[in-house]
């Protein structure tokens, strides 16, 4: 059986989150709802900075799957803190998003799909 390529698995997951949450979810959507399962604060209205702060945390959740980042602890407000693993190399645009997607698919079938 042939693999599908990496553009086609990001589209079925696409899909598939989308069903989910019965949203056009695109990476940004979906760093925001990391974050917010990382941050254990639930759904509510958040205010433009905290919706940043949720999608920072996203971020970080994403790149310590990948052996970037670790978490630390936490602040004394309680949200995570993360430390830096491997230095920051520049990396051309579309690695990054690869990196961020590939990420991104790993953290919902780890703590999302699987607990279905």
């Amino acid at each position: 059986m042939i693999q599908p390529s990496f553009r086609e698995q990001w589209d079925e997951f696409l899909l598939k989150t989308g069903k989910y949450f019965n949203v056009l979810p695109n990476d940004e959507f979906l760093l925001f709802i990391i974050g917010i399962q990382e941050s254990g604060k639930g759904f509510d209205s958040f205010s433009k900075q905290e919706k940043t702060d949720l999608i920072s945390l996203g971020i970080c959740k994403v790149l310590e799957l990948g052996g970037y980042m670790q978490q630390s602890g936490h602040d004394s407000e309680g949200w995570p803190l993360f430390i830096s693993l491997k230095p920051h190399q520049p990396m051309p645009p579309m690695q990054y998003q690869k990196l961020m997607r590939q990420g991104i698919m790993d953290y919902f079938q780890i703590n999302v799909f699987s607990q279905q």
